[in-house]
């Protein structure tokens, strides 16, 4: 019998999980785990400067400082969301 598809897999069909990279209001390096319709990613790459609240482009499922996500946020989204963000699945 096969297993229910997880959480993530459900979401994954309709609004995919983006790693985003940017700068925040400090200048400092920092990422999001972004749940967000491509169309609202297409907006966010053109933005190029100013700050932008990433809650209007989609929903935040973690974030941090950095360019990688540290040991807790890998930790975080695989139990909260069977989610592998080593590999985006």
């Amino acid at each position: 019998m096969p297993t229910a598809p997880s959480f993530v897999q459900k979401i994954k069909r309709d609004i995919p999980i983006h790693f985003v990279v940017c700068r925040d209001g400090k200048n400092r390096l920092c990422h999001y785990f972004l749940m967000a319709r491509p169309e609202k990613i297409k907006l966010l790459k053109a933005v190029k400067t100013g700050l932008v609240d990433m809650k209007d482009y989609g929903t935040i499922l973690a974030s941090g400082f950095g360019t990688q996500p540290s040991a807790a946020t890998r930790r975080k989204l695989m139990e909260l969301y069977n989610f592998d963000c080593e590999t985006l699945e």
